[in-house]
């Protein structure tokens, strides 16, 4: 039935994501970044499969950057337009279930306002890593972006 097929998406996506291994009573939020979705897909993942979860609408505003990027070039400027308003609109229609955040506006202040919209309380962010500045330089491994992580808490 549809139902379980579903819920063997949702298990399929968790074992993918590598969260069989974690302890599902610690793990209060769970997520992963995917670029390569289409709005009707975005839709289809919203309505069926993960029908309580949240969004983080990741476009970017500046359209002739994107252009310039190695994994949008081959896309016209229009058609970067037009998708960047595909899930706007979508954004627009779940407004509960969406976060709207430009890269743009990668910042601490928008990073805090997700932690927020996600119910965590008692951290805030100190700081954004940007691991891809002028190539792929990483931070080091012990990098504090969090203060007070150890009561961030989950409402």
């Amino acid at each position: 039935n549809k139902k379980n097929e579903m819920c063997d998406i949702q298990q399929f996506t968790k074992d993918l994501i590598g969260l069989s291994q974690v302890n599902p009573t610690k793990r209060k939020i769970i997520g992963f970044k995917e670029i390569r979705f289409t709005v009707q897909q975005l839709n289809d993942m919203s309505e069926h499969v993960f029908p309580c979860a949240k969004f983080i609408v990741n476009i970017r505003s500046d359209t002739v950057a994107q252009h310039k990027s190695l994994f949008q070039s081959r896309k016209s400027i229009q058609q970067l337009s037009e998708r960047n308003n595909q899930f706007l609109d979508w954004a627009e229609k779940h407004q509960k279930q969406s976060f709207v955040l430009p890269l743009e506006d990668f910042d601490v202040t928008h990073f805090n306002s997700i932690l927020r919209w996600v119910g965590i309380e008692g951290c805030n962010y100190t700081k954004v890593v940007h691991a891809n500045d002028h190539g792929y330089n990483f931070p080091p491994k012990n990098t504090t972006i969090l203060n007070n992580e150890s009561s961030c808490q989950f409402l």
